[in-house]
């Protein structure tokens, strides 16, 4: 693919499309160097797709862990596209790595605002998220004002909720709590789904106890579900 790309563009230097090719293509095989070239100079032309380039420069940095510069490009494809659900999803990942609470939260409610049913990320998947964010700071009374307790005494409440159950008790230190929650969501939600809420660095660091044994992605699950989305972050 990346050579096709390579070759399109060589015949065809105004071939925007092409560029962006064998940009993915790079960022995947992991030639940073190469991709930030590619997308500078695809940049420079005033390429009318910025929002994309510049999102895909943030795919590049976070998947060297520079998330300062990965920031920095994330806004300036929201500057470009204010509009996508994605672009502020993403910053309010990057500020949560980073420490920044409030801005990470302020950044998931756009996100929120701006979903639409059928893409990515879904409007549940921004919610957890910004449920995981109140928990580990020690705010889940922040958490919709009881929605959990109302969520949580249905006859059967939705996995998201389960999850957040979950890591709650994680948060008090109960793991063997977390796991009972933690079954009932494996059985409540669809498996891809499970694994790709649960492949989540606050979940992933109490991988290791016991009483979460075959709770967890196997890495080769892991490595599927990296290969099957967009770079934004990928932890360690």
């Amino acid at each position: 693919m990346r050579e096709l790309a390579r070759d399109l563009i060589a015949n065809r230097p105004g071939l925007i499309g092409a560029a962006l090719v064998k940009a993915r293509a790079s960022i995947a095989a992991r030639w940073h160097a190469e991709a930030e070239v590619t997308l500078e100079r695809t940049r420079s032309t005033g390429a009318a797709d910025a929002s994309e380039i510049a999102f895909l420069r943030a795919s590049n940095f976070g998947l060297q862990r520079k998330l300062d510069e990965m920031r920095i490009c994330i806004d300036d494809a929201i500057a470009a596209d204010p509009v996508r659900a994605e672009f502020h999803f993403a910053r309010a990942e990057i500020d949560r790595r980073l420490g920044r609470a409030d801005d990470s939260l302020a950044a998931y409610a756009r996100a929120l605002e701006r979903a639409r049913p059928g893409r990515s990320p879904s409007a549940g998947s921004i919610a957890f998220r910004r449920r995981l964010l109140l928990i580990e700071g020690g705010r889940e009374s922040e958490i919709d004002a009881g929605a959990d307790q109302t969520e949580l005494a249905k006859p059967t409440p939705s996995g998201d909720w389960l999850l957040t159950a979950a890591a709650v008790a994680l948060q008090r230190r109960d793991p063997a709590g977390a796991a009972q929650w933690l079954q009932r969501a494996r059985a409540a939600m669809p498996s891809r789904e499970y694994l790709e809420r649960i492949d989540d660095y606050f979940f992933r660091v109490h991988a290791g106890r016991p009483e979460l044994k075959g709770l967890f992605p196997t890495t080769a699950e892991r490595a599927q579900i990296v290969a099957d989305t967009r770079p934004v972050l990928v932890d360690p």
